[in-house]
């Protein structure tokens, strides 16, 4: 921290261009601001920190722009999905919840779709084989994970075709069914979350070991 010839070192790297990046894209600043102008700075400073995340881990590989673009695709889309679990929370035991929840359900179909093709893209190019998904630290962790997303999609299944129906139809419970499986993919995504920093901090993908 103290030595400058050290600290000139990591600001030329990737690491610093991202660091250096992030103050200027915090999309929480025009949080005091309303309508359109703030809503386009925030949707433009959300981007910039997504692609600030490019600058570092494995995206710095062979296709980086290819990769990039899918690992700015998979940020953005995870993060409008997880953002969305406290006010769906919340919103569950309002009276005319469902139809926000209804219309959450409509958006988040594309979104999920893109989320996961950007993903499975991502993976597949870092990985390359069915050796470096079963026999490296890696591809073992990328399967873990994988299996907490598809368990993930399988409560936004469920919340999607049963909980919110029958909040519709006002049958009892609902609401409490509702929240308890949101409570759930919060959970989930703490683990997948602690997943992919191992991917990006301790493991190596099969494309960096050549």
């Amino acid at each position: 921290m103290i030595d400058l010839r050290m600290v000139q070192i990591v600001w030329e790297s990737p690491l610093g261009t991202a660091a250096s990046s992030r103050p200027w894209s915090d999309p929480r600043a025009p949080v005091l601001v309303r309508g359109t102008v703030a809503g386009a700075a925030t949707l433009v400073g959300a981007t910039l920190v997504a692609v600030a995340f490019t600058e570092v881990g494995h995206s710095l590989g062979d296709n980086r722009a290819f990769l990039a673009a899918l690992l700015t695709l998979h940020i953005l889309t995870g993060a409008f999905w997880v953002g969305s679990f406290y006010p769906l929370f919340e919103v569950a035991g309002e009276p005319e919840g469902h139809r926000i929840l209804y219309r959450f359900g409509q958006v988040a179909m594309g979104t999920v779709a893109i989320l996961a093709l950007a993903g499975l893209g991502f993976a597949w190019i870092a990985v390359g084989t069915i050796t470096g998904l079963t026999q490296t630290a890696y591809g073992v962790t990328l399967l873990a994970k994988i299996v907490f997303v598809a368990m993930l999609l399988g409560l936004a299944a469920l919340n999607k075709l049963f909980f919110v129906p029958a909040l519709r139809t006002g049958e009892p419970g609902a609401a409490r069914l509702l929240k308890r499986s949101i409570a759930f993919e919060a959970a989930l995504v703490l683990v997948i979350f602690v997943a992919t920093a191992t991917l990006t901090s301790v493991t190596t993908p099969p494309m960096n070991l050549d």
